[in-house]
């Protein structure tokens, strides 16, 4: 059910020291191992390495082992230096010290950047085989005395992926001592689709599939209540999957998404990025994705 290893992502000093208090936190509450993961810099793989560039140095990678926020964890420090892809470097590094998660910290590009560079952490969600948290490094507490977590948010679509997802929420909300709030999308584009039968009108239907959609998230939130002795809420709204996701978050200071994934399976994904990509890209927050083929 959680994570006994994680593979911590990390290409500079300086990003692991904006990431590694929120790491460290993980790893001890989740009581897991830390791997700290060091693969070629991007830059090599379109321009190929300099002369001076043939080995990754290591040294500062096993420095980084007995950091003061990493204290009472068990943490090994990992390298490659093979300039195959990179995505597929983690995803060997991860089935090669036995990781059963990945943490990857993002700079949560957008716009013009975004689409000449792209995201490490989209590309491997793309590909996601294993649990993948993200963290967005502009967006991590600063304070000692604030929590990493204060909610799991965690969407629903009434899937089984979805459902096994709410599972893994409600079970990781327990350990955390975290509440849950449960959060379905009824998107406007799409409302028709929604099974109800003798529909006169969509003014007179919508409100009709809100309260029978609206009823059904609020029995799985009572039923993960109930299983799981946590405190739970839900919400349903009318919009697309993202912007109700966003407005979820409002009114926690440090919100996890936790949902499941099932990377690109649409042309639409393949241009716009999947719905996973999408939350990662715009909440700016903490997101853990399941894929869904997973039984980890």
């Amino acid at each position: 059910m959680f994570p006994k290893k994680i593979l911590l992502c990390i290409d500079s000093v300086e990003h692991f020291d904006q990431c590694k208090t929120e790491a460290g936190w993980i790893a001890r509450h989740l009581d897991a191992d830390l791997v700290l993961y060091h693969a070629a810099p991007e830059r090599w793989l379109d321009a190929g390495p300099s002369l001076d560039d043939t080995q990754v140095d290591e040294e500062w990678l096993s420095a980084l082992v007995d950091d003061p926020a990493l204290v009472n964890l068990e943490v090994e420090a990992r390298s490659t230096a093979d300039f195959s892809n990179l995505i597929d470097s983690i995803h060997h590094a991860t089935q090669e010290t036995g990781s059963d998660m990945v943490l990857i910290p993002t700079h949560a590009r957008s716009g013009l950047d975004h689409l000449m560079f792209g995201s490490v952490a989209e590309r491997v969600l793309r590909s996601c085989k294993f649990p993948v948290m993200t963290l967005d490094l502009n967006k991590i507490p600063t304070k000692k005395s604030e929590v990493p977590f204060d909610r799991i948010i965690s969407p629903v679509d009434f899937s089984d992926a979805s459902k096994n997802a709410l599972k893994r929420a409600g079970a990781l909300a327990k350990k955390l001592s975290l509440g849950v709030t449960l959060v379905h999308a009824i998107d406007d584009y799409f409302a028709a689709a929604y099974p109800i039968d003798g529909i006169p009108s969509l003014d007179v239907y919508l409100p009709s599939l809100i309260d029978d959609v609206s009823a059904k998230v609020k029995t799985m939130a009572t039923t993960l209540k109930n299983e799981c002795g946590i405190e739970t809420d839900s919400t349903t709204e009318v919009g697309s999957f993202v912007s109700c996701i966003n407005g979820s978050l409002e009114p926690f200071k440090n919100p996890l998404i936790v949902m499941a994934t099932s990377g690109r399976d649409s042309l639409g994904d393949h241009i716009l990025g999947s719905r996973t990509e999408r939350v990662v890209r715009s909440a700016h927050v903490p997101v853990l994705a399941l894929p869904a083929r997973s039984k980890a």
